[in-house]
């Protein structure tokens, strides 16, 4: 019997040309896999944009996490149809999954939310979250404090708690920040892989096209952000706590 645990990484991101094809931060699957680089137990199938996971790598996972994305999950097109896809073959199976910002909102939508832009626009920067009765109890939260600060980046949101799932953490401007469906599906609207210097790299990019868009300075917001290290426990403890030992 094996102890490895297998993690199948869905990467949703779509890369515009803005963000040179060379740069080191430019890789998806190592804002998570970083995380685990001292754990020899821990092995990655990556399934990127355009090669989406089919029945068989979900299979063989023992726990699955869709990433972000800086897609709208609530447009009615054939990627996020698919994208909901893998969630329903989660939900069917009873598969260990994480949805992480973009995957969370598509979770909420497969589990019928409504998703769509938030209100309060653009969320950007470190954020306190709070958690709720259950998620203090939940172990995917094991850790952190009844309160802990986490990165966000996102314009969109999951506007309800989906029907059957229990709400675990509220932060800032948005109450679903983590929600739980079952005993090992979950949805954070933060990211617990991410650092300053991701984060940073991903908005210094585009903070001449989100300019006036956002209710505040931008550039000052960008410049203002950084580490929470509290918040990769979640993603630790997903991996670690929650998936099951691959035999």
């Amino acid at each position: 019997m094996s102890s490895c645990k297998k993690i199948l990484l869905v990467n949703a991101v779509e890369w515009a040309p803005i963000y040179p094809l060379d740069h080191p931060l430019r890789n998806v699957p190592r804002w998570y896999q970083r995380h685990f680089d001292s754990d020899p137990n821990v092995e990655w199938l990556v399934r990127g944009y355009g090669e989406l996971p089919v029945a068989e790598a979900i299979s063989a996972a023992d726990g699955v996490i869709m990433t972000g994305s800086p897609r709208d999950a609530w447009t009615d097109d054939p990627i996020n149809e698919l994208m909901c896809d893998v969630v329903r073959s989660c939900l069917d199976s009873l598969k260990p999954f994480l949805g992480v910002c973009y995957g969370h909102q598509i979770l909420g939508r497969t589990l019928g939310a409504n998703v769509g832009r938030h209100p309060a626009g653009l969320q950007l920067g470190p954020v306190l979250m709070n958690l709720s009765d259950e998620g203090k109890q939940d172990a995917l939260f094991d850790g952190t404090g009844d309160s802990f600060e986490a990165l966000s980046g996102h314009a969109d949101y999951v506007a309800e708690i989906p029907k059957e799932t229990v709400l675990l953490a509220s932060g800032g401007v948005t109450t679903v920040q983590g929600i739980r469906w079952g005993e090992r599906i979950y949805g954070v609207q933060f990211h617990p892989e991410m650092n300053a210097d991701i984060l940073q790299f991903l908005w210094q990019a585009r903070i001449t096209d989100w300019k006036g868009k956002a209710s505040f300075d931008l550039a000052q917001q960008v410049a203002a952000i950084h580490d929470t290290p509290v918040g990769v426990k979640v993603l630790k403890n997903f991996v670690e706590k929650l998936s099951l030992i691959h035999i």
